[in-house]
């Protein structure tokens, strides 16, 4: 009752400026509106279609997909736009990629609106907002959303309301589960605040819950969570200013059974607070933030847990800007609750350099062991995989302890006939946690040439990785070539990208990569191209290999596309 209630309240003050809004615009200033504001129509639609062909290995992916995708906007002054997206793809039950196929709880296919009028959007469709990083935190939904926001100061706010996630059913192969199964999943949030001047004050909610299970086959117990944060950012003096934020999760078991209970599956909370002093030439910032274990959210794909953070930043601009300095320190530890048999703890340091030291020259440096997450898989992760759904979910946790890094980069000038770039890389990461050691090498240089005149482009590099742990130890080393080509009558341009990578393991060479990219594209105007791709992968085994790596394969994929753009302006 009380959630209710609340929405209730929180829609009456937004809609209410929606409805001050319309009462402004009678018939005859409505007319004398569209008489005068200029309309102006934007769209762009993009349709790829791709032939997959393996040779001496099993097919990965399905052999001919379709990839659709576009957006129009119409806008009436500055007042009305309406604009629209959508993306659509053949891909049915696959097990060949983690995010295609109709049996995953988010799919590709979706189509969004969010039509504007003035300071209100209206989100139909498949979208994602962002409320806080403790409630609403970009979680896509199909559904309803609404938000105001004011020109200046004064109350704003949003709403979402929608499935988070859809019913999957499992898919067995010879008794083994080959996707991941799931809830529906529904959900309700909003968020309102107050702004004057630098002052903001902010509340969001998220109530979502688990439906009952109604397979047989499907044996998930549903589960309901309520969150929510209350923060504040408040300016303290001259260039000083402040913010604290607390949020809550609540998860209970939604199953009704017998066992089930009214208190709360898990219980957590988090905190956050710093203040910031902003110069000419220097920013300084304390910041402290914990966030108890398991906390999550539905709202949210991942969260870091489990941690409390003291830290000092300081940034200094020198010599006329060309000069940076960043430099965080601080204290990170876990197992706040005390229930882990480890604890670990470190200091932690942050510190970077950046220096324009003229036109033609730059150069950074930079150190981190703080602990760094990544949330996304490699390009082609999903070839690498051995079943499609190794990696169904795209966001990869790997934490590094250590990271020192180093590049540099030499121009020629500006006004040059021909420009010559000059760049390298070099890096180091590593993890010394108890529960692991391992660390990787990786070092680049790249030189790039563009001679105007005869509207060519070319490029070499080389790169070297070497990655080890206790039980592997690979070194992946090779050239890479980049040649480019534009002809004018027609206007054409001509890419072609090949690289070439030996992969040496535990000390035995085992086998090389080597990748192609072709590229071939017509522009019928600045904004109309369409363009035919030429992609392979051979993958060569050598003869003392294994026996089960001692196959060659090549893959290859065609792909043909069409690339449209409208933009019109009408003015009666």
């Amino acid at each position: 009752m009380k959630k209710y209630l609340i929405l209730f309240i929180f829609k009456f003050f937004a809609f209410q400026g929606l409805a001050q809004d319309i009462q402004k615009l009678n018939l005859k200033s409505l007319k004398e509106f569209l008489k005068s504001s200029p309309i102006s129509i934007k769209s762009g639609f993009n349709i790829e279609g791709k032939y997959y062909l393996p040779i001496g290995i099993d097919p990965r992916q399905s052999k001919f997909q379709y990839f659709a995708n576009g957006f129009s906007s119409i806008t009436l002054g500055k007042a009305f736009k309406v604009p629209v997206s959508f993306s659509l793809t053949n891909q049915g039950i696959s097990l060949f990629h983690q995010f295609y196929g109709k049996d995953i709880a988010q799919r590709f296919n979706r189509i969004s609106l969010k039509p504007t009028f003035k300071n209100h959007t209206l989100y139909l469709g498949t979208n994602a907002l962002n409320f806080s990083n403790y409630s609403l935190a970009g979680h896509r939904f199909d559904g309803l959303g609404y938000e105001y926001k004011p020109k200046n100061n004064g109350i704003f706010g949003s709403i979402a309301w929608g499935r988070f996630l859809r019913k999957v059913d499992p898919i067995y192969e010879y008794e083994i589960l080959k996707n991941k199964p799931s809830l529906e999943r529904r959900g309700e949030a909003f968020k309102i605040g107050y702004k004057k001047n630098k002052a903001v004050y902010q509340f969001s909610m998220l109530i979502a819950k688990d439906l009952k299970n109604i397979s047989k086959d499907l044996d998930l117990t549903p589960y309901r969570n309520i969150a929510f944060d209350v923060s504040a950012e408040i300016p303290i003096a001259n260039k000083i200013g402040g913010k604290i934020t607390y949020g809550k999760s609540l998860i209970y078991d939604n199953s009704k059974s017998e066992f089930s209970s009214k208190s709360p599956v898990i219980n957590s909370n988090a905190y956050s607070a710093d203040i910031t002093y902003k110069g000419k030439n220097a920013d300084y910032g304390i910041e402290y933030s914990r966030v108890d274990p398991n906390f999550k959210t539905f709202g949210s794909y991942f969260f870091n847990n489990d941690l409390e953070t003291f830290a000092f930043s300081n940034s200094l601009r020198l010599l006329d800007d060309k000069l940076t300095l960043i430099d965080k320190f601080g204290f990170q530890h876990n197992n706040l609750n005390n229930q882990s048999y480890q604890k670990n703890g470190n200091w932690v340091a942050d510190l970077g350099l950046v220096h324009n030291l003229n036109e033609q020259f730059n150069y950074h440096i930079n150190y981190s062991n703080f602990s760094n997450y990544s949330n996304f898989n490699s390009t082609y992760q999903f070839i690498k995989s051995y079943d499609g759904y190794a990696s169904l979910d795209t966001i990869n946790y790997h934490q590094i302890n250590g990271n020192i890094g180093l590049g540099f980069q030499i121009n020629t000038r500006s006004d040059a006939r021909v420009k010559k770039n000059l760049s390298t890389e070099l890096m180091r990461q590593s993890n010394n946690s108890p529960q692991e050691q391992s660390y990787v090498n990786f070092g680049s240089i790249n030189l790039n040439i563009e001679a105007a005149k005869y509207n060519l482009n070319y490029g070499l590099g080389f790169t070297y990785t070497h990655t080890q742990n206790a039980d592997f130890d690979q070194t992946l080393y090779g050239p890479n070539v980049l040649i480019m080509k534009k002809i004018k009558k027609p206007k054409i341009l001509i890419s072609e990208n090949f690289s070439w990578n030996l992969n040496r393991e535990n000390q035995l060479q085992r086998k090389s990569l080597m990748m192609n990219y072709l590229n071939i594209q017509c522009n019928f105007s600045k904004s109309n191209q369409a363009y035919f791709k030429y992609n392979t992968i051979i993958n060569k085994a050598y003869k003392y290999n294994i026996e089960e790596d001692n196959s060659n394969t090549l893959e290859s994929f065609f792909i043909l596309g069409l690339r449209l753009q409208i933009n019109k302006s009408l003015k009666k």
